[in-house]
């Protein structure tokens, strides 16, 4: 084969790739196509053929029953380098088919057409033939119906083509699906099992995820306050300008941050929670998403509040007391000493802590404070 053969074969085998139509299942469209191509030419055999590297492929039959043939063993090869319908009136005096004709599954034939299978890209893959057994022609209507014919066996091939590529893509669209949906579950899963407090917003600042430990900290269930801004609900009233501007400047780049508020439980109640939040940006680099993780402090900071209380009467008290209240350690430095216990001994807190306790100890007794320290 010349040069131009070639390209034509390699163009051809990729467009039957592309279709898919070589030994997939019967398709009942070309087989009413093939059948009504025998009715309307009036001949016994019809076929639609395609001709492979090394075969012809007789993707619909009538007539006949071979699913294909050889390389050479009908005019296939000859009726795809032309545009219109290719006739061989009488084979027996064809050069190719002379003395006896066609054979084809050990009878003769001796009249032949064939229609180009042309697509859309101007690739002619095949032809849509008829046989018959006596010399004859097509009248002019059979041959522009063989022609119309033709044309709709590529039609049906383009339409199972789309019907293929979109099965495709709705099956991997199906499994992305699920593995956006199994990742999901195990986000929502992992979110609803962790003991902090995980919310997401979006840049306007309304709650698009909010797990189980916000709904236990706020009092409402997610359905209740997705869609919602935080500070609707959650934020006290005196509290809202500053949870704004908190989320203002984390939706500006300021991030990530720590911060704290207090939120408004739904049975009235105050949770002091410790916030730490940060961007996801898109590929422009703006906000998408802010995700804040969350820890209830209300009792931590309760506690601490009740000990700097606890620690304030405590030192109220040893201030006030008319007798010398002092810390010391092990080795007898004093800590702290109160200023009442100081001024008896005419010196202040200042010159005394620091120092050790023998400095104040009167000479005769300086020999039992060993053994205080030691006990």
């Amino acid at each position: 084969m010349n040069a131009l053969l070639v390209k034509d074969e390699a163009l051809r085998i990729e467009a039957l790739n592309q279709y898919e139509v070589l030994n997939s299942a019967p398709d009942p469209i070309l087989d009413d196509l093939t059948n009504l191509a025998a009715q309307i030419c009036d001949t016994p055999v019809a076929a639609i053929s395609l001709i492979g590297s090394d075969r012809i492929w007789l993707r619909s039959r009538f007539g006949i029953d071979s699913p294909d043939v050889a390389l050479g063993s009908l005019p296939c090869e000859t009726t795809i380098l032309g545009d219109t319908v290719y006739e061989i009136f009488d084979a027996r005096s064809d050069p190719e088919y002379a003395p006896d004709g066609i054979l084809l599954e050990g009878r003769l034939y001796r009249y032949y057409a064939g229609a180009p299978l042309t697509t859309p890209g101007g690739v002619t893959i095949g032809a849509l033939l008829v046989l018959d057994r006596h010399p004859r022609t097509l009248t002019p209507a059979q041959s522009s119906a063989l022609s119309v014919l033709s044309r709709q066996v590529i039609t049906r091939l383009e339409l199972n083509g789309r019907i293929r590529q979109m099965d495709r893509a709705a099956r991997s669209r199906q499994r992305v699906e699920s593995a956006l949906t199994v990742e999901r579950n195990f986000v929502s899963a992992v979110l609803d099992t962790v003991g902090a407090l995980v919310a997401v917003f979006d840049p306007a600042g309304r709650i698009v995820r909010f797990n189980r430990a916000c709904e236990n900290a706020s009092g409402y269930d997610f359905p209740t306050l997705v869609g919602r801004y935080a500070w609707d609900k959650l934020i006290p009233r005196q509290e809202i300008p500053e949870a704004i501007e908190t989320f203002e400047r984390l939706r500006s780049g300021h991030f990530p941050a720590a911060y704290e508020n207090q939120w408004l439980n739904r049975d009235g109640s105050i949770r002091r929670i410790a916030w730490s939040a940060t961007a996801l940006t898109d590929t422009q680099g703006q906000v998408a998403f802010i995700i804040a993780t969350g820890i209830d402090v209300t009792t931590q900071r309760a506690a601490e509040a009740t000990l700097r209380e606890s620690e304030a009467r405590y030192r109220q008290l040893v201030e006030g007391s008319l007798g010398m209240v002092c810390t010391h350690d092990l080795r007898g430095t004093l800590l702290s000493i109160n200023t009442h216990g100081a001024e008896t001994l005419g010196r202040t807190v200042e010159e005394m802590t620091g120092h050790n306790l023998d400095e104040f100890i009167v000479p005769e007794k300086k020999a039992t404070l060993p053994a205080y320290l030691k006990k």
